[in-house]
């Protein structure tokens, strides 16, 4: 069976985030500040179900090649990661943090940004995972980010946490995300874990049509219920953080309960009730 060939890769189109028909420029998902803060050798990026290695990579380099034009990377993106740099960096280093709210909305802001630009990346590498939610691109929440990026914040039906991993002397980083619900053809949205040094986080998002921030069908926008065991552990910094976020919360996860955290990528069925819907992640 001949493989599929990987496919070609636009110079110039319309940006994801303004969507204006400009020149793509290289964006780093994983910037530069963040890499030099790790100062890793070489890692491992491994198949989540699987454990199998699917790339071996050097400087945790993910690029998104076709998407994002200079002024908007340069711009809006640029000046996000510089606001959330400090606290970002400690949080890598596992030093404490106290965020303010509105520290902590940037910081959920730039967490969003960063799961949807992994998505992208992903797609241009055809991880088949991914491809029904971005192949068509929920333009929505990047047209969103773009629209607020003087007041960085979340787009509609984000919901977003962070949590402590014990990772000074183990993993740099791990990442795992997927689409819900996974047995859809053409799912509503997306949930991505991340870990960056000691720093962890979820990003829960949505597709929503942009007219009255409702899901395109019109119906209320959904809401991710997370299992007790998961309390103390993720610490909620968007859309209701606390008036003060101290960080490290009072427990912490070790490499060991990484493929836990991944269990919440196997929803498979969601009910959807109207007027509300909420997404219950199985407890077994």
């Amino acid at each position: 069976m001949a493989e599929h060939s990987k496919p070609r890769l636009s110079r110039s189109g319309p940006c994801v985030f303004c969507d204006k028909h400009r020149r793509y420029t290289q964006e780093h998902v994983i910037p530069q500040w963040v890499r030099s803060v790790l100062g890793t050798g070489s890692v491992t990026i491994t198949d989540r179900e699987t454990g199998s290695p699917l790339q071996y990579d050097q400087t945790l380099t993910l690029v998104v090649n076709a998407a994002v034009c200079r002024p908007c990377n340069d711009g809006p993106l640029n000046r996000l990661g510089a606001s959330v740099r400090t606290d970002v960096t400690d949080m890598i280093l596992g030093k404490p943090v106290v965020l303010s709210r509105s520290r902590a909305r940037r910081l959920a802001a730039w967490a969003t940004e960063r799961a949807l630009l992994i998505a992208l990346a992903r797609h241009e590498a055809r991880d088949d995972i991914l491809i029904k939610w971005t192949g068509d691109r929920p333009a929505s929440s990047f047209h969103w980010l773009h629209a607020h990026s003087d007041d960085p914040t979340p787009p509609p039906g984000t919901q977003a946490w962070i949590a402590y991993l014990d990772a000074t002397t183990s993993l740099p980083a791990w990442s795992a995300i997927g689409t819900w619900p996974e047995s859809s053809e053409k799912p509503d949205g997306y949930l991505c874990a991340v870990s960056i040094g000691c720093l962890l986080f979820i990003a829960f998002g949505q597709d929503f049509r942009e007219s009255d921030d409702h899901a395109p069908d019109g119906r209320p926008l959904a809401t991710l219920g997370l299992p007790g065991r998961f309390g103390g552990f993720l610490v909620p910094i968007w859309p209701v953080p606390d008036e003060l976020i101290v960080w490290p919360p009072t427990f912490g996860f070790a490499n060991a309960d990484l493929p836990e955290i991944a269990r919440l990528f196997t929803i498979s069925t969601v009910r959807r009730p109207y007027p509300a819907r909420t997404i219950r992640v199985p407890l077994s």
